[in-house]
C-alpha cells in the first residue's frame, strides 16, 4: 500500500467514515521522560549511566514533583549492591493492593519506591536497546531459561483449544488456560529460572512476617502479565505486570546483570508474540479501551523499545536514521523491518488484525508517523506511558506491591506509605461502569458484527471520560 493510499480523503465529495464506525477483526483498545546518559553503561534501578528526569505534565505539576529517589541517581562504586541491600533488608511478602483511590495514585507516582524503580527500568531498557536489532537466538543462559518459560506458555496455549460457538466477549477457554498456567507457574518458574544466591534472598528484616523466597512476588507478576481471567481481556496494566516480573528477575540477578540489548529485545518480543497469540486465539478484549483514540488496543511498551532501537539515545543530537517515521505507513517496509524492530512488529500486528485505512482505525499512530524524528517519538512514547499507564487509576489500580521488588514504600526513607481503604461504594460504582462498558460492547457487536462477536471498533460511550493523551507532541 502506498503513502497515497494511506492519506485521508480530501475531496468535498468524499466524506471520511467516522473512526468509531470502522470495523476491525479484533476489539480495539486504546491506549515521559528522558534518561540522561552519564557514562557508557547503565544498570537496572540506577548506577552509572542514568539520571532520572521528572515526567512533564506541565510546568506547574513538574515544579511540584519531588527530587528523584537516591537509587535513581548515579551512585559511585556499587549501585547494584545498594539495591540488593535494600531488597535484603526488606525481604519478600505476598503482594498487596494499595491503590484504592486517586489519592493513592498520587502517593504511588510522587512518593513510592515502586514507581521510581519502574520508571528507572524503562529508562535503562531504552538505553540498553538503542541502535540494537532483535536477534533470533542468544548465547546467554539466563535469557535461554526465560525463553524456555515463555515457550512452555506457548505450549499451554496450544493445549487449550478455544470453545466453539457464538460468544459475546472473549472465549471462556481462556479461563482454563489461566487456571492451568497458575497451577504450573508455582513450580515451573523456580525450576526453569532457578534460585538466586542465598545472600540475595536471606532477609535481615525481623520486624514483619517476610519470606526469603522471591517467587512469592515474582509468580503473581508473571501471572498478571497474561491478562485477566475474570474479564477475559488484556491491556497495558497486564503488560506492566510482566515488566515488573522481568525487572524483579533482573534486580536479583536471575537475569544476567550485564544482559545485552539484543537479549532484552528477544525476551520482550517473544512475550509480545505470545500475547498476540492469546489475543487472537481467545478473542481477548482490550482492557480499559478508549476506542480508536488511544495508541494501541493492547500494548505500549513495543513502541517505547522499538523507537529506542532506531535512535542513539546517548547522543540525541545525531541525525535522523536511515528511514523516516512515515515509513510505518508502508506495509512493505513494515514487513521488512518487523523481524528486527519491535515498533514495526507492533504495526505489523495491527495491519494483520484490522480492516480499513490506517488513519481511521489507528489515528494516534497515524499522527505519530508525521513526527519529524524518532528521538521525539521515543520521548513522546515515554511521556504518554507515564500519563496513560502509570498515571491512570483504572490501569494501575490492579498493580500490587510486595516488600522487596516493587515496594509500597517511601522512596527516600523506605518506610511503608499510607493507603486509603477500599470504599464499598467506589467498588459498586466501578462495577456499574464495567456493566455499562459491557452493554456498549454488546451494542457495537450487534450494530457492526451481527451480535455474535465483539471484534469491532466501538461506538464511543457518551459518558466516557475524554482525558486521553492524544499525542500532542506529534503535531508540534
Amino acid at each position: 500500500m502506498s503513502d497515497r493510499q494511506q492519506q485521508p480523503p480530501t475531496s468535498q465529495n468524499q466524506t471520511p467514515i467516522p473512526p468509531q464506525h470502522v470495523a476491525t477483526r479484533l476489539p480495539p483498545r486504546t491506549l515521559g521522560s528522558r534518561a540522561r546518559p552519564s557514562g557508557n553503561s547503565a544498570s537496572f534501578l540506577g548506577g552509572p549511566g542514568v539520571t532520572a528526569v521528572p515526567a512533564k505534565f506541565g510546568k506547574e505539576a513538574e515544579a511540584n514533583l519531588p527530587k528523584p529517589a537516591p537509587e535513581l541517581l548515579p551512585i559511585p562504586d556499587t549501585p547494584r549492591e545498594e539495591l540488593l541491600l535494600q531488597i535484603q533488608q526488606a525481604g519478600y511478602s505476598d503482594l498487596q493492593k494499595y491503590i484504592n483511590s486517586t489519592l493513592d495514585l498520587d502517593t504511588f507516582t510522587l512518593k513510592s519506591r515502586a514507581y521510581v524503580r519502574i520508571r528507572s527500568l524503562i529508562q535503562v531498557l531504552s538505553l540498553k536497546v538503542t541502535l540494537k536489532k532483535r536477534p533470533q537466538t542468544t548465547d546467554s543462559e539466563s535469557t535461554k531459561r526465560l525463553l524456555r518459560v515463555l515457550g512452555k506458555v506457548n505450549e499451554l496455549i496450544d493445549d487449550v483449544p478455544p470453545l466453539e460457538g457464538p460468544r459475546r466477549f472473549g472465549n471462556l477457554a481462556f479461563r482454563t488456560f489461566h487456571d492451568r498456567l497458575k497451577k504450573d507457574a508455582q513450580t515451573m518458574l523456580p525450576e526453569t529460572i532457578g534460585q538466586p544466591r542465598e545472600e540475595i534472598t536471606k532477609s535481615t528484616n525481623s520486624e514483619s512476617p517476610v519470606s526469603n523466597n522471591p517467587y512469592i512476588e515474582l509468580v503473581p507478576y508473571f501471572l498478571g502479565g497474561f491478562g485477566s481471567r475474570q474479564r477475559l481481556d488484556f491491556g497495558t496494566g497486564h503488560e506492566l505486570s510482566f515488566l515488573a516480573f522481568f525487572g524483579g528477575l533482573w534486580a536479583i540477578d536471575l537475569v544476567d546483570p550485564e544482559i545485552s540489548g539484543e537479549d532484552i529485545l528477544l525476551i520482550f518480543e517473544t512475550y509480545f508474540n505470545t500475547i498476540r497469540k492469546l489475543i487472537v486465539k481467545y478473542s481477548l478484549e482490550p482492557a480499559g479501551s478508549h476506542g480508536v483514540w488511544g495508541l494501541d488496543d493492547h500494548f505500549h511498551l513495543p513502541y517505547i523499545l522499538g523507537s529506542a532501537q532506531i535512535v542513539n539515545i546517548t547522543e540525541p543530537d545525531t541525525p535522523t536514521p536511515r528511514f523516516s517515521p512515515k515509513l510505518v505507513l508502508r506495509p512493505q517496509v513494515v514487513e521488512r523491518e518487523k523481524d528486527t524492530n519491535l515498533y514495526f512488529s507492533a504495526i505489523a500486528f495491527i495491519n494483520k488484525v484490522k480492516i480499513g485505512p490506517f488513519y481511521e482505525h489507528s489515528p494516534i499512530l497515524y499522527d505519530v508517523s508525521s513526527v519529524a524524528t524518532w528521538h521525539k517519538i521515543h520521548r513522546g512514547m515515554i511521556k504518554m506511558y507515564v500519563a496513560e499507564v502509570l498515571g491512570k487509576f483504572p490501569v494501575v489500580q490492579h498493580f500490587c506491591f510486595g516488600t522487596g521488588l516493587f515496594p509500597w514504600a517511601d522512596r527516600v526513607t523506605g518506610k511503608l506509605l499510607p493507603s486509603t481503604e477500599a470504599d464499598v461504594n467506589d467498588e459498586k460504582e466501578r462495577d456499574q461502569q464495567e456493566k455499562k462498558a459491557a452493554a456498549i460492547r454488546l451494542l457495537n457487536s450487534q450494530y457492526l458484527g451481527g451480535g455474535t462477536s465483539s471484534h469491532t471498533t466501538t461506538i464511543r460511550n457518551p459518558n466516557e471520560s475524554q482525558s486521553v493523551t492524544k499525542a500532542p507532541w506529534a503535531t508540534q
